[in-house]
């Protein structure tokens, strides 16, 4: 739905005509749901033997080799690290356990018994009525346990992991998590967008001559690269870590030297490099609907940033 319009006609009501266009395609291309792995369980030994064994990266022109490296640090992800998943499904209780969940069936079960079993004689019925009693006991008595054992595991993460789920527990419940009101309104971030991101004029740039040439790439210049790589920083659009690139730049130089080489020789800059993912920050109580309220912040890949500053 766009071009929100409210009429100024008679409706014999206090309420107004509002108008709008409805098409069947959106005005920008559906973004896929973004791949993405659960870095607390990353596992370093795991990669560096996926690194040792795995093969090299083809490297045919630019465009395949490209893909081929993508291909690549994803592989690698998914050998050092689970991958994380979309659930839409609410998340279980913080002192959830599989053990628990045997004793609720086993509870659920007793309970059905017991009260189908109402018309049946006073002594059998009493028996049903103690083995609901019991299991009822102990599922409460399991759940206070394993609640204290979970608080009692969160204080100890409290010294070992300072910025972890302690923390993020605290600041939910200090802060919380406040969206930017009216941002789900038709058309504003589209507008938004366009208005922060000019389009401009395409650029016709000369044509490369076979006399000219390029620096060689050599896996030294690389491993300088490497040490501008920061740990612990969000991903780009792939999803993949800045620290799985680092390890495989650092361990398997020969790679990201033979991609970026074959890039600078056909005078070509992928275009998966250029996509970035972009966040809008509200600037304070800004107006909503003036494009300057928001800040923005755009991640790029990590070896188009590498190949850029090389």
């Amino acid at each position: 739905m766009r071009d929100w319009k409210t009429l100024d006609q008679y409706s014999a009501s206090i309420h107004r005509y509002i108008t709008f266009c409805v098409s069947g395609a959106t005005q920008r291309d559906p973004v896929s749901a973004q791949e993405r792995w659960l870095w607390r369980k990353y596992y370093k030994p795991s990669l560096l033997k996926f690194i040792v064994s795995a093969e090299t990266v083809t490297v045919d022109d630019a465009l395949s080799a490209t893909r081929s490296l993508d291909r690549y640090h994803k592989d690698a992800c998914d050998k050092c690290m689970p991958k994380g998943k979309y659930m839409k499904i609410k998340k279980p209780a913080y002192w959830w356990t599989k053990k628990i969940y045997n004793m609720r069936e086993v509870f659920k079960r007793t309970r059905r018994k017991y009260k189908r079993g109402r018309h049946q004689p006073i002594e059998k019925h009493q028996k049903l009525q103690e083995e609901f009693k019991l299991a009822r006991k102990q599922l409460i008595l399991a759940i206070r346990l394993s609640k204290k054992a979970s608080w009692k595991k969160l204080y100890e993460e409290v010294e070992t992991d300072t910025w972890g789920p302690p923390y993020k527990l605290v600041e939910k419940k200090l802060i919380g998590r406040r969206p930017i009101p009216g941002l789900s309104t038709p058309g504003r971030v589209d507008s938004t967008i366009d208005v922060l991101f000019p389009k401009e004029s395409v650029i016709l740039w000369s044509p490369r001559t076979k006399n000219h040439t390029f620096p060689k790439v050599i896996c030294a210049g690389i491993l300088d690269l490497c040490n501008k790589i920061l740990r612990w920083k969000a991903p780009g659009p792939k999803g993949v870590l800045d620290l799985v690139v680092k390890e495989v730049a650092i361990n398997r130089p020969d790679i990201i030297r033979d991609v970026f080489k074959v890039c600078i020789e056909n005078s070509v800059f992928p275009h998966s490099w250029k996509v970035a993912k972009l966040f809008l920050l509200r600037k304070g109580y800004k107006p909503l609907d003036n494009p300057s309220s928001y800040r923005l912040i755009c991640l790029l890949s990590m070896v188009g940033k590498l190949s850029g500053d090389l």
